[in-house]
């Protein structure tokens, strides 16, 4: 059992390793990684920055911490690696936004909200509209009533704590607030396990871990029944029920919330549009503690989703919409030629 442990925490560092090592650079401090055998373990030294280890497994945002993938599967994309051109100091203007409706049809009931939404947050930062209806896209795929995994909920995906700071209700019953503080108690067991396994103590290792493994499973169990019982008192019912319920769900409330949050990111991170999608998906913690894209799978997955709707949907709403009598004198003359 020792050694089974002691193997699936040292395939989880090494692959951690493997794929940090390759792109980012690393700086010097010491962790000990694990090389299992068949018959006994060989530990040895590799160099890693401290808050390389902490950003893993933050403790501002709950993901699956047994999933041992990193990275997305190109590594090397421009938005990945925050190249120059991801910094954003200008908002553009775009001429044909509904173009995005074409592929997502939902998007029409948000487009005119977030145009509204920029505009009254300009001077907080100028935001592109095609990257924030990416955001909501990302968040939601444009589902009103889209819930979480771990609570968020609506177009925006607000966390309750978040929701209620901006002063909008939220269904928020103690069984929620002790999902929360499951899943922190689970974060915490899991690097106290970390920490114990690096220090060799296998048999406190071993038992911290299985401690973590039930509180998450606690923690996860309860999210579950949340989801359920929040939807089952919103789903399809009209807004003036829902507005008494949760105001995530009422896009004329959520939008801008999501908005005025997105832009605190952006001026905060200086324009730098991959350390703010970040920021808005797992927190500016992380962010500031990884000095760039935390090494969360669910955060950089996310933030490239963002930049490919961004680079699709940028060129498309650019162009000026065409009228259906020019459309068709186009295409009769492409037919001629």
């Amino acid at each position: 059992m020792k050694n089974e442990f002691a193997r699936n925490i040292a395939d989880f560092l090494r692959d951690y390793w493997k794929i940090l090592s390759i792109v980012c650079g690393i700086g010097s401090a010491s962790l000990i990684v694990a090389k299992i055998t068949q018959q006994d373990l060989d530990l040895k030294q590799v160099s890693l920055t401290p808050k390389t280890l902490d950003s893993l497994v933050s403790p501002n945002y709950p993901i699956d911490f047994l999933e041992k993938k990193a990275w997305p599967p190109k590594p090397f994309e421009p938005e990945t690696l925050g190249l120059e051109f991801f910094i954003f100091r200008k908002a553009p203007e775009y001429k044909n936004l509904d173009a995005i409706t074409k592929d997502y049809p939902k998007a029409k009931a948000y487009i005119a909200l977030v145009q509204k939404a920029i505009e009254e947050n300009k001077e907080i930062f100028p935001l592109d509209a095609v990257l924030v209806l990416g955001k909501i896209w990302a968040e939601s795929r444009f589902e009103r009533f889209a819930v979480s995994p771990v609570g968020a909920a609506g177009p925006s995906q607000l966390m309750p704590g978040t929701a209620q700071g901006y002063g909008l209700r939220v269904y928020y019953p103690e069984y929620l607030k002790k999902a929360e503080i499951k899943n922190r108690e689970a974060i915490l067991l899991y690097k106290k396990a970390i920490s114990l396994f690096t220090s060799k103590n296998f048999e406190l290792a071993k038992e911290t871990y299985l401690n973590y493994e039930k509180a998450k499973r606690e923690a996860d169990s309860l999210f579950r029944f949340y989801k359920k019982d929040l939807l089952s008192k919103v789903m399809n019912k009209p807004d003036s029920i829902i507005a008494k319920i949760d105001e995530r769900f009422i896009i004329e409330k959520a939008v801008p919330v999501g908005v005025n949050y997105y832009a605190l990111m952006f001026k905060k991170f200086k324009g730098d549009a991959r350390m703010a999608i970040s920021a808005y998906n797992c927190g500016p913690g992380p962010v500031l503690s990884a000095s760039g894209i935390p090494y969360i799978q669910e955060t950089v997955l996310y933030q490239n989703d963002i930049f490919n709707f961004w680079k699709k949907y940028s060129k498309l709403c650019a162009r000026e919409q065409k009228n259906p009598t020019e459309q068709k004198k186009e295409q009769y003359f492409m037919f001629l030629r």
